[in-house]
């Protein structure tokens, strides 16, 4: 195999075993993998999952080459997800096929990742622009105002301006927590949290513990988070944290699509097998248009003004965090009236 391979202009790196391959992936830029099923120690399946483990080396295109042509063994490499499987005597034309293909296609891979790695660059970039933007100009703006000594500013339009720092603030560290929590979520570390704390919970006391943290971030805009906690509280299966801060991301987005003064209405009953939970809300509504998209990570549903909250990566995590717990998350929405968000979170 070496010496059609070399002549085909293929440079070569064998490995007597597997772990003597993991170090050369480790140290070399390999393009594809040959591997064998029945070898010492560390057999070919084990091999593979170890490759598979590293997320610098799982894009590489893995071959088994073998003498085992059972079905059984078929279908284990199959299942695994190599690209492909060669049994012995190999036929040098079915070789060489093999590998241009498999490379062929991971050049293809490639290219579309770069251009997918590419675009989210570029969907970051505005969306961190427009997220980042306007607390940025309010905290700057306020801060020459105060640093500009020929304006005398009284004790109270002071308070005022501080007020309004701490909000551009707060603002901005939601913004960034939200993309923070996006990268985790797409690193698998949620998930992992998830599996690890899963558990029991009084879904009423999850929803008095956010609803009052809430307050900080409805004060401004004069909306009432109002709980009509049920006569028997569900108990559902989910991660406590990661349940806040889905509930949190919802009474945010509510709040930043209500009318000033308005009020969120949160509901929560049993159900056969789920709790629903919905937090209600009147307001501008959603386009119809927008609906559809309203958990997209990047979709804005609107661009917001001086004084408004950005929704940003709010409903993005929400709905993300909602399957993470095995809840089912939905909107509905009616413009100029208003919208609904509905949980349902397994009991």
């Amino acid at each position: 195999m070496m010496s059609i391979l070399r002549s085909e202009g293929f440079n070569v790196m064998p490995a007597e075993t597997a772990s003597d391959a993991l170090r050369i992936l480790k140290n070399s830029k390999v393009d594809l993998i040959l591997s064998d099923i029945q070898m010492p120690v560390m057999d070919g399946i084990v091999f593979y999952e170890k490759v598979q483990e590293d997320p610098k080396l799982r894009y590489i295109p893995f071959v088994f080459v073998t003498s085992m042509d059972s079905d059984s063994h078929r279908l284990r490499g199959k299942e695994l997800g190599v690209d492909d499987y060669l049994t012995k005597p190999i036929d040098r034309d079915v070789l060489l096929a093999s590998i241009r293909g498999r490379l062929k296609r991971a050049v293809s891979i490639e290219a579309s990742r770069a251009a997918e790695i590419e675009e989210l660059k570029k969907e970051v970039l505005k969306s961190l622009s427009d997220e980042v933007k306007i607390p940025v100009n309010i905290i700057r703006n306020i801060s020459t105002i105060l640093l500009d000594k020929a304006i005398a500013v009284s004790r109270e339009e002071l308070t005022d301006l501080l007020r309004t720092i701490k909000a551009g603030g707060d603002r901005l560290q939601r913004g960034l927590n939200d993309f923070i929590m996006s990268l985790q979520i797409e690193s698998g570390v949620i998930r992992q949290q998830y599996e690890s704390e899963k558990s029991q919970n009084d879904l009423s006391a999850v929803i008095n513990e956010v609803s009052s943290l809430s307050a900080s971030f409805a004060k401004p805009k004069k909306v009432q988070i109002v709980f009509n906690p049920p006569k028997k509280s569900p108990l559902v299966v989910a991660s406590r944290k990661l349940l806040e801060q889905l509930l949190d991301r919802l009474f945010y987005s509510a709040v930043a699509l209500s009318n000033p003064s308005a009020r969120v209405e949160v509901s929560a009953e049993a159900g056969d097998r789920q709790a629903i939970l919905a937090v209600k809300v009147s307001g501008t509504g959603i386009s119809k248009a927008d609906l559809p998209r309203v958990f997209d990570k990047f979709h804005p549903i609107r661009l917001p003004q001086e004084g408004e909250y950005p929704i940003g990566l709010s409903l993005y995590n929400a709905k993300r965090l909602a399957e993470i717990n095995k809840c089912d998350l939905s909107c509905m929405s009616q413009p100029g009236v208003g919208t609904t968000f509905t949980v349902l979170i397994p009991q």
